[in-house]
């Protein structure tokens, strides 16, 4: 891999993040700054990147839980 794996999981939190603040021009460029980095991977480093990516889209999403009438 040519980027520390950190680095594409913290595009993918700041993404997340910059969306859920309507951000969306931040959002665009930490999401444009993933798929450049990602372009230089190669095959199954790419996969490995994108999942990261996704990883911490996902951990900056806040949780939904149900709440039940008592």
């Amino acid at each position: 891999m040519l980027n520390n794996p950190d680095a594409y999981r913290e595009a993918g939190y700041k993404t997340a993040t910059a969306r859920l603040q309507r951000d969306e021009s931040r959002a665009a460029f930490h999401k444009d700054w993933f798929v450049r980095a990602s372009a230089l991977e190669k095959g199954e480093d790419r996969t490995a990147a994108q999942k990261l990516f996704d990883e911490g889209y996902a951990d900056a999403q806040p949780a939904r839980t149900v709440h039940y009438f008592n």
